[in-house]
């Protein structure tokens, strides 16, 4: 007959054997996760990314020398190579604590931003979701799993959530013009109800030749001047997209007559044409925005804000060519 101190004794081992045990499998069911599965091993392969957040998605596309947004805007190859870095990189930090994990993966099912990348086939996939306590660290859940863990990059100082985002904003290229002098065919700037301050300069072999209204000047154009104008089109960008207006006020700005219209044609016959609108000012005693105007770029669906800094070293006027 056991004794009740033999008794206490296996009821304690039990105890502790079935302690072991769970605690065991649960450690070894996470672990068998690794910080390898959670990055990508060859960016050099991938060909696509994808980014969805509830009802937003971002397509990246890879082609021969650049990336686009969509199929249709080039995309900032340095953001491009940040995030292509960065999922080489991520480290685990932790799993998250049983505690928490019905919370993080409901939180992860229901608002989590998706990730996906591609070569010839799906080669990573997870959710995440932003981690309050490290604005560098995300919680992660890689798909097929049921295993949420904290991911992060070691040495980075950004957010990570805003790394992994859908808006257009942070990936296009804001490139509007970056053409050298040999490369430019004409320009022509049309201005609003001011055609004697309109016109299109052409490039020939051994200088320029300049018009108004279809009319060919009959001064001589300065080449020195007109050479030192077609140089501010080497880089010229544009500071953002008007992403906080309603797609009706947008659309009635798009649909408006522009206050510019700027058209660059390049010798490999490409065209670049730029309109120019007024942005209203959040200033009450100003009806225009002094600082900053909004532009379209070949006529798509995009509202570009650009600088009168940055611009108006390209804003000239007719007579500005003028042979002294």
């Amino acid at each position: 007959m056991i004794s009740k101190r033999n008794a206490l004794l296996l009821t304690v081992v039990l105890l502790l054997a079935t302690a072991i045990y769970f605690v065991g499998s649960h450690s070894q069911a996470y672990f068998t996760i690794g910080e390898q599965d959670f990055r990508l091993r060859d960016t050099a392969d991938i060909r696509r990314i994808e980014i969805e957040k509830q009802d937003d998605k971002l397509l990246l596309t890879r082609h021969e020398n650049m990336w686009l947004i969509g199929e249709k805007y080039k995309a900032n190859q340095l953001v491009i190579n940040n995030i292509l870095r960065i999922m080489q990189q991520l480290n685990i930090k932790n799993p998250v604590s049983l505690g928490m994990k019905d919370s993080i993966l409901n939180r992860l099912k229901n608002k989590g931003t998706k990730l996906s990348f591609y070569s010839r086939s799906k080669q990573l996939a997870m959710t995440v979701l932003p981690y309050p306590a490290d604005k560098t660290a995300v919680y992660a859940l890689l798909e097929n799993s049921n295993k949420p863990f904290v991911i992060y990059m070691p040495a980075y100082s950004y957010s990570l959530t805003k790394t992994f985002t859908t808006k257009m904003n942070y990936w296009r290229n804001r490139i509007i013009f970056q053409y050298q002098l040999h490369e430019i065919a004409d320009i022509s700037i049309d201005y609003k109800g001011k055609p004697n301050k309109s016109f299109l300069l052409h490039r020939e072999e051994e200088g320029f030749s300049l018009y108004r209204n279809n009319l060919k000047g009959v001064f001589g154009v300065d080449k020195e001047t007109a050479s030192f104008y077609l140089s501010g089109f080497n880089y010229l960008t544009f500071s953002g997209i008007e992403d906080n207006i309603s797609a009706k006020k947008r659309d009635s700005i798009l649909n408006s007559e522009a206050e510019m219209t700027i058209i660059l044609r390049s010798k490999k016959k490409e065209v670049i044409n730029l309109k120019l609108f007024l942005k209203a000012s959040k200033n009450p005693n100003e009806a225009y925005d002094l600082d900053k105007l909004y532009g379209n770029l070949n006529g798509d669906s995009t509202l570009l804000i650009i600088k009168y800094y940055d611009i108006d070293p390209i804003l000239k006027e007719y007579d500005y060519f003028r042979k002294r």
